[in-house]
Formats: C-alpha cells, structure tokens, sequence
C-alpha cells in the first residue's frame, strides 16, 4: 500500500521575518516600560520634594527626569507628524507632567498613551535598522 507524501506547507513566518518580529516585540517591550520605570519611581518610591526632609533618595527625581528627558523627544517627534511641533511639544509635557504629578485617576491614562507611543516609536525605529 502506498502512502501519500503530504505537501510541504510554507512556514508562516520566515527566519528573516522571525528575527524582524523579535526584535520589533523587544523594542515595544524596552519602549513601553520606560514610561512604567518613570511612573513607578515618581509615584512609589521618590519621596515628596515639598513635605519630606531633604536627603539622598532624592537623588530618584534625577532618575525620573532622565527616564521623561529620554521619551519626551521621541514621542515628541511621533506626534508632530500629525500637527505642529509646538503642538506636539505641548501635549507630549502635558502629558509627561500628567503621568508623574498628578493623581492615579490622570496620571494612569497619560501613562497609558506614552507606553503605547513609546512602544511604536521604538519598534519602529529598530525594525529599520
């Protein structure tokens, strides 16, 4: 009795394609949770700079602006594709200071948006290279 050999199917993603989309996940991965670091240090761990004594764990609040100094252009540059740069400027602090001053009912949307444009940002920018 003969078997019939099956057809080979073609793999759905080729190595190329694999290597691309790995590297696309862990660029949207590391993109995403620097906003998170930000967010987790400034709400959680820094201490408060007007009620709490003046001492090295302020030294967080330098972590915390170098984590919005590293995403703010970025997002910046993403938004101004769709209107001006001072408009996309105004909205990327508005928001960054939304995610880092303010209560968890404004700071978690606003940290919502710049995990998200973070990730695309980033993935985008590797996916290039």
């Amino acid at each position: 009795m003969q078997t019939l050999a099956r057809p080979r199917r073609k793999a759905l993603v080729s190595k190329r394609n694999k290597r691309a989309l790995l590297i696309t996940i862990g660029a949207a991965s590391l993109g995403g949770i620097l906003p998170a670091i930000s967010y987790h240090v400034a709400h959680y761990q820094a201490p408060s700079l007007f009620t709490a004594p003046w001492g090295p764990s302020h030294g967080l609040w330098l972590v915390v602006a170098g984590l919005l100094a590293y995403s703010a252009p970025s997002v910046a540059q993403w938004f101004a594709r769709y209107s001006s740069p001072v408009k996309a400027w105004g909205f990327v602090v508005g928001l960054e200071c939304a995610m880092t001053c303010t209560a968890q009912i404004t700071a978690l949307p606003a940290l919502l948006a710049l995990v998200i444009v973070n990730a695309i940002v980033l993935s985008g920018r590797m996916s290039q290279d």
